[in-house]
């Protein structure tokens, strides 16, 4: 955790600046296809696959109709927050996100010889 910490502050690629061409942003939206390529995002990350598989098994199933009606809200929500993403705010957010990794990650390794 330390180390992906070090890794997203000092990134490279991390700029204030952003060149304008750089940036792609999709006209359409194919809820569709961001669907598909979420799942299997998540498929491949055994950490949520074992979640969600959890979640199946143990909650009884009538709760799973919340669980996706709080991802589709999720999903809505994502694309109004998109508009306010921008270069300097996506800067500054990952390195906040970096702070917080190495923290967590040296809080992790001394948990054992301090408590």
């Amino acid at each position: 955790m330390v180390i992906y910490g070090l890794i997203t502050f000092f990134d490279p690629k991390n700029k204030k600046e952003l060149d304008e061409s750089d940036v792609k942003i999709s006209k359409t939206n194919n809820y569709l296809k961001l669907f598909v390529n979420g799942y299997f995002l998540n498929f491949i990350n055994v950490g949520v696959l074992a979640g969600w598989l959890g979640i199946m098994v143990i909650i009884a199933p009538s709760l799973i109709i919340g669980y996706l009606v709080t991802d589709l809200v999720k999903i809505f929500m994502a694309k109004q927050l998109q508009k306010k993403m921008t270069p300097i705010v996506i800067y500054k957010m990952k390195k906040g996100m970096g702070i917080l990794l190495i923290v967590f990650g040296v809080v992790m390794l001394l948990k054992p010889f301090v408590f």
